[in-house]
């Protein structure tokens, strides 16, 4: 009996995922393999894409995220204020060290699609009373609050509806915290809306449920 006890515990314990290695910009841009903090995760490269007031960058993110975040691999998450554009696009993989590769950045949404959405004219705006006009995958409006100093204050835009899903969950909203388009210490997830100029105040009414499980920590810390 003791030794079936035995070989009981010695397989429980060997078949017990262990967490991922995945490289990490935690502390720098330069990557560092590290131990994700979850054996629910996977490793992840983000490709971004910005333009702020015609000047480009373009960054890589390495990291572990959520698996339900790797359901929007190979999409592109875009997002746009008065001021801003970005465009975003993660891709996972779930080996040890496996998230080392380029990718190629994600074009910017310039294409118009019609929607006009209330949004912030410059960081911080106390009011976000401007108006942008949305292209390419941006099908929602978006309102949502950020801090900064210990105020807080407006963030309005365009979005892509799959970018609403992955904000929609904290661990996202804080994984990218410090990268565009997720560079916003956000106090809550934004609320989308699929009507122009529905992001007003009080006005948003359709919520862009969170349908990818409890996605991010958009990054991770």
């Amino acid at each position: 009996m003791k030794l079936i006890l035995s070989f009981t515990l010695i397989w429980m314990l060997s078949s017990t995922a262990a967490a991922l290695q995945c490289l990490q910009d935690r502390h720098s841009h330069i990557p560092v393999l590290e131990q994700c903090d979850s054996d629910d995760e996977l490793c992840a490269t983000t490709a971004l894409h910005g333009d702020t007031e015609g000047e480009v960058s373009q960054h890589t993110l390495r990291s572990c995220a959520p698996s339900s975040l790797c359901t929007v691999q190979g999409q592109i998450l875009s997002n746009s204020v008065a001021f801003l554009k970005r465009a975003a696009s993660v891709h996972c993989c779930n080996t040890d060290g496996c998230n080392s590769q380029n990718f190629t950045y994600p074009d910017l949404q310039t294409k118009l699609n019609g929607l006009q959405c209330l949004s912030c004219t410059h960081r911080p705006d106390p009011v976000c009373n401007g108006t942008v006009q949305c292209a390419g995958v941006e099908d929602r409006c978006f309102d949502g609050n950020w801090t900064a100093g210990g105020d807080t204050f407006p963030w309005c835009g365009c979005a892509s509806a799959n970018m609403c899903e992955v904000l929609s969950h904290l661990k996202v909203r804080t994984a990218f915290a410090a990268y565009p388009p997720f560079d916003l210490n956000l106090t809550r997830a934004p609320r989308c809306c699929g009507s122009s100029f529905c992001n007003s105040a009080g006005t948003v009414k359709l919520s862009v449920g969170p349908v990818l499980l409890g996605l991010i920590v958009l990054v991770l810390y």
